[in-house]
């Protein structure tokens, strides 16, 4: 038997990958405006390891997309993160927004369907101080954002 090659693959499957912004972005807190999320300050109190991200490609999609294209990918599932969307409770980020509006319409310009992951293990830090999803009461607080994220990038 043939071992399967990727443009073998793709006459029968759809390809896509996913990744977590976390896990690809460089950017400090300041950079979009957003506040620490939980793993931040487990980074910074030395509980967890540090990630060292020399390549963002939270800033740098583009330059991703048109490889990911010709290895035929078809979707992307990345994650929204919750604490650049709505620094603090309430108060939603605009440069946020638009940077995931972008990221979206540059998916579409190169034929990859964005799919987006609401939670991905990290949420803000005034969130986590309240509770996190621990506190029922707190739930209101996801669906906020969630209903948010929703309105404003599946426009």
């Amino acid at each position: 038997m043939n071992k399967p090659t990727l443009n073998s693959l793709q006459k029968i499957i759809e390809i896509g990958m996913g990744t977590s912004l976390y896990q690809i972005s460089s950017a400090t807190c300041s950079d979009f405006g957003q506040t620490p999320n939980q793993w931040d300050i487990s980074q910074h109190d030395k509980r967890i390891p540090s990630i060292e991200n020399k390549v963002s490609a939270w800033e740098t999609i583009e330059n991703y997309l048109p490889i990911l294209q010709k290895m035929g990918i078809k979707h992307l599932r990345f994650s929204v993160e919750w604490n650049y969307i709505e620094p603090t409770p309430g108060h939603f980020n605009p440069k946020a927004i638009l940077h995931y509006r972008q990221i979206i319409q540059a998916c579409l310009r190169h034929h990859i369907e964005p799919m987006l992951t609401l939670y991905h293990f990290t949420q803000p830090l005034w969130f986590q101080l309240k509770g996190g999803f621990e506190q029922e009461k707190n739930i209101k607080d996801f669906l906020r954002y969630a209903q948010f994220v929703i309105q404003e990038l599946s426009t």
